[in-house]
C-alpha cells in the first residue's frame, strides 16, 4: 500500500467516524476507530472536519452547548451501556432545552437591589460578597465587573459555579440564580464592562464575568421558598 493510498483510506475512515457521530451511533464510531490501522490519524482527520463544521455554527449556541455539557457531567466510563448513554444524552438535551429566561420581575429586582455573589474554593470553602455591578447581560445571562481580582475570581478560575442571590426585604421577595461563570479579559464583553464602569464612575475592571444561568430558585417565604422555578 502506498502512502497516498493509506492517506486516502484514513481520510475515508475520518468521514465515516463523522457520519456515525452525526447519526448518534457512538458505538459504531468507536468500533470503526478500534479497527483502524491508524486511529491517531483518523481522529486528526475528524478534528479537522469538526473545525470546519463548527465555524459555521452559531457562537451563542455552541457556548450554551459547552455550558450544558459541563453541567451534565461526564458520561459513563465503563463499557457503553445503551440505556446509560441514552439517559446521559437525553439529560444533556434537556439542559439545552430548559434554558433560563429572565422574567421582567427578575430583571427589575436585579436592577433595584444589591445582588450577592457566592462562589467556593476547591476545598469547598464558600466566599460571599456584594457585587454592585451585577446586571443583566441578556435573557439568560448575568454580567458583573470584576474589580478586585480577588477570591471570587480565583474560585471561578478554579472551576467554581456561581450563585447570585437578590432580595427585596420590604416586599419579602427574591431569587437565587445558579450559573456557570465565564471570565473575559478582552473582546466585546470586556469592552462593554469598561464602558459600563466609565458610565457609572467606577474604576476600569480587571475582568468581566458572564454568568450563564441554568437554574433559578424562589426566595420568597412560604411553601415555595427555596424551590426551583426555572
Amino acid at each position: 500500500m502506498t502512502a497516498e493510498t493509506s492517506r486516502e483510506g484514513t481520510w475515508l475512515e475520518s468521514i465515516g467516524l463523522f457520519q456515525q457521530t452525526r447519526a448518534g451511533d457512538h458505538q459504531a464510531a468507536m468500533r470503526l476507530l478500534e479497527t483502524s490501522a491508524d486511529p491517531a490519524t483518523v481522529v486528526h482527520g475528524l478534528f479537522r472536519m469538526l473545525v470546519v463544521f463548527l465555524r459555521g455554527e452559531d457562537a451563542d449556541k455552541l457556548e450554551r452547548f459547552v455550558d450544558a455539557s459541563l453541567r451534565a457531567g461526564a458520561p459513563p466510563l465503563t463499557s457503553p451501556v445503551p440505556g446509560q448513554t441514552l439517559a446521559h444524552a437525553e439529560g444533556l438535551a434537556e439542559r439545552l432545552r430548559g434554558e433560563v429566561h429572565l422574567t421582567a420581575a427578575m430583571r427589575e429586582l436585579l436592577a433595584a437591589q444589591l445582588p450577592i455573589l457566592a462562589t467556593a474554593t476547591r476545598d469547598g470553602m464558600p466566599d460571599v460578597g456584594p457585587k454592585r455591578s451585577m446586571r443583566v447581560w441578556d435573557e439568560r445571562t448575568l454580567i458583573y465587573n470584576e474589580n478586585t481580582a480577588g477570591q471570587h475570581l480565583a474560585n471561578i478560575r478554579a472551576g467554581s459555579a456561581a450563585v447570585v442571590a437578590v432580595i427585596d426585604r420590604d416586599a419579602l421577595d427574591g431569587y437565587r440564580f445558579v450559573g456557570t461563570p465565564q471570565v473575559h479579559e478582552g473582546g466585546d464583553v470586556f469592552a462593554a464592562a469598561v464602558d459600563f464602569a466609565a458610565e457609572c464612575g467606577m474604576k476600569p475592571p480587571a475582568a468581566a464575568v458572564l454568568i450563564h444561568l441554568h437554574e433559578v430558585h424562589a426566595l420568597a417565604p412560604g411553601a415555595t421558598a427555596g424551590t426551583r422555578i426555572a
